[in-house]
């Protein structure tokens, strides 16, 4: 797998709150509790977030998206970058 140059031009806005949610600390049981998804449906997204930016593990996923400014610190956690491009659409 190769690394992706822009990850936020390949991720998803619902994978963004994912990874950055993991990146606060929480396991996949636990995003799936915040976000009324089941355990499965988190664990795919991030395996193909995880594929589209050729990330080896969750953690390298969540560097690369904070590397690539599309996940910030807010306070105790992360929260998704906000793409200029997509709001007021």
């Amino acid at each position: 797998m190769s690394m992706i140059a822009d990850p936020v031009s390949t991720l998803t806005p619902q994978q963004l709150e994912f990874i950055a949610l993991y990146a606060s600390g929480n396991d996949i049981r636990r995003i799936a509790e915040i976000k009324f998804y089941s355990p499965r449906g988190v664990q795919d997204s991030l395996r193909n977030a995880r594929e589209r930016v050729g990330a080896h593990t969750l953690t390298h996923l969540c560097v690369i998206a904070l590397e690539g400014g599309v996940i910030r610190k807010n306070g105790v956690g992360f929260k998704p970058v906000q793409d200029e491009r997509v709001v007021g659409e």
